[in-house]
């Protein structure tokens, strides 16, 4: 069932407040991360029913690291300036990254969803790594790997039936965060379903790893 807007604000507020621990985030702070007009809330919207845990999960992180933000300028209140460095400080550790091995020339960070996104070029390679874990219907997300894809694409996917997975899965939702886990029946059908040619998988600890090929 679709959920409200207010519905939605409330729960990545909770997320962003369990993020924060005992720092206290301004109103002003919360108003300008859960807006009806901001990206996140539009996003969350768009993509609630399929993705909700994943958008929790990237709420909280973002109230820890915009406390973390403010506790580093001596502050005890959270602002909306912490938000918007802490999500700056995402893609810069990604560009700084690439500095740092001589990758800058060839690479390019875009903040979007990835089911909106339409790139002027295909890709040889597609990588879903710590991806799947956090989305309950991973098929629309497989498909739109598969089209902008022109060689493979490598994906990992937690694994059922192991020890952690149950110790995973009620750490997790302690926190707001749920988890999924997958059998290889279950990625032999999703992979078909989402139109790959052919696929392998191999069982690498408590990880599936796949490598399905478009053509």
């Amino acid at each position: 069932m679709p959920q409200s807007i207010e519905t939605i604000r409330l729960q990545l507020a909770m997320a962003f407040g369990q993020g924060t621990g005992v720092m206290i985030a301004s109103h002003e702070a919360l108003s300008h991360l859960l807006s009806g007009n901001s990206s996140l809330i539009e996003r969350a919207a768009s993509n609630w029913q399929a993705s909700h845990w994943a958008f929790v999960e990237l709420t909280r992180l973002l109230g820890q690291m915009s406390a973390s933000h403010a506790a580093a300028r001596n502050a005890a209140v959270i602002q909306p300036e912490d938000i918007d460095a802490c999500i700056e400080v995402m893609i810069d550790l990604c560009k700084k990254s690439s500095v740092a091995q001589g990758l800058d020339d060839r690479c390019t960070f875009i903040q979007t969803d990835l089911l909106e996104y339409k790139p002027d070029m295909r890709f040889d390679v597609s990588f879903g790594i710590g991806l799947f874990d956090y989305i309950s219907d991973p098929l629309p997300v497989l498909r739109k790997m598969r089209e902008v894809s022109d060689d493979k694409v490598i994906m990992a996917f937690p694994r059922l039936w192991t020890w952690r997975a149950p110790v995973r899965k009620v750490r997790l939702s302690a926190k707001g965060c749920d988890v999924f886990f997958y059998s290889q029946a279950r990625i032999n059908k999703l992979m078909k379903d989402a139109g790959f040619n052919r696929h392998t998988v191999t069982k690498v600890g408590k990880l599936y790893c796949v490598v399905a090929y478009p053509k």
